[in-house]
């Protein structure tokens, strides 16, 4: 059968509709205060990754009947255990990271929960592609950091000369 990874053109379209997507939306969501000159090539990114969406979405539509490795014996099954604890992680992450005061981190978290599910993911439909893709742009928001100016006077232990992720925790 050649490559297992382009077994099935509907899934590797899927994948392409489903990235370029949620790219779209991470894109657009870091626009709300990018830093100084980042707003253009944010829109690039966006407006891009939207034409990859369609572009997956055509593809996808004109292979529907070509199958798709989640019709092959346990696939679905595989599938949803993942997507279930990957949902269950997000789920109590948001919930800890909401309680300790820190909402404006949800989103990273569930944009990293999200690029980290990608490693399992990829060997259901034999497509290594958005293992690597979506796991790297996953863990790249989710290392990110919302702009929070007022970070300092919630937090008494911050130590003003340090940047904040090299804060060890000591007042």
């Amino acid at each position: 059968m050649g490559d297992p990874s382009m077994q099935y053109a509907r899934d590797s379209a899927m994948s392409a509709l489903i990235l370029g997507f949620f790219a779209s939306c991470w894109f657009g969501r870091a626009q709300e205060k990018p830093p100084p000159g980042w707003r253009s090539p944010l829109i690039v990114g966006a407006v891009l990754s939207l034409i990859v969406a369609v572009i997956g979405a055509v593809y996808a539509w004109r292979n529907w009947s070509d199958g798709s490795a989640l019709g092959e014996s346990g696939a679905m099954r595989r599938y949803g255990i993942i997507v279930g604890v990957e949902f269950g992680i997000a789920a109590v992450g948001a919930a800890v990271i909401a309680s300790c005061g820190g909402g404006e981190y949800i989103a990273a978290w569930v944009c990293l929960v999200v690029g980290v599910h990608f490693w399992p993911m990829a060997p259901v439909p034999a497509n290594p592609v958005p293992g690597g893709t979506g796991s790297a742009g996953g863990c790249c928001r989710g290392r990110s950091r919302p702009h929070l100016p007022d970070y300092r006077r919630r937090h008494e232990c911050h130590q003003p000369d340090r940047p904040l992720w090299k804060h060890d925790g000591v007042g």
